[in-house]
């Protein structure tokens, strides 16, 4: 079924440190932006990392409010637009990760369709700390076979192989 994952809320309590806020800007034609209440959203949070997970969310995701852990290339006006539609009002939240290089072509024209939308719910763009943090408390974090502990520790001591 993918990475969608649910985790109790009370054992989900995730720090966003650098997560900007979410803005509604109003003008003479409307307003545009995002909003959340005043209070904050307190809800599951549930990971959408492939279109895989896009295609199997649960129906017991789709039946109560979440926010989801969506991954940057999935951050499109269609996705955005399918969620909506989807979950209504219990799309609580977007926490969108963070994606290493900027988006070019088209998908700088869909976060420019996007920063021109109206929703009403958060979303939020994590920086790696938040990312990682979020990735954790759903449990989708990958794992590396190898880790290496201490990445200043080089895993050959002999710098000069075939030397000794």
């Amino acid at each position: 079924m993918g990475t969608v994952r649910r985790e109790s809320v009370d054992l989900q309590t995730v720090a966003l440190d650098h997560a900007a806020a979410c803005v509604r800007l109003l003008n003479l034609t409307g307003s545009v932006g995002c909003a959340t209440p005043t209070a904050g959203v307190t809800v599951p949070l549930a990971a959408i990392l492939s279109a895989v997970d896009l295609e199997s969310l649960p129906a017991a995701v789709q039946a109560e409010p979440h926010a989801f852990l969506l991954a940057p290339e999935l951050f499109t006006p269609a996705v955005v637009h399918r969620l909506q539609s989807a979950l209504g009002s219990n799309l609580a939240g977007l926490l969108v990760l963070h994606a290493e290089t900027q988006p070019g072509g088209g998908a700088a024209r869909d976060s420019a369709e996007l920063a021109l939308g109206r929703f009403q719910f958060a979303i939020v763009l994590l920086d790696a700390a938040d990312s990682g943090r979020a990735l954790s408390a759903v449990g989708a974090l990958p794992t590396d076979p190898n880790p290496n502990p201490n990445p200043n520790l080089n895993p050959n001591p002999n710098p000069n192989p075939g030397q000794g």
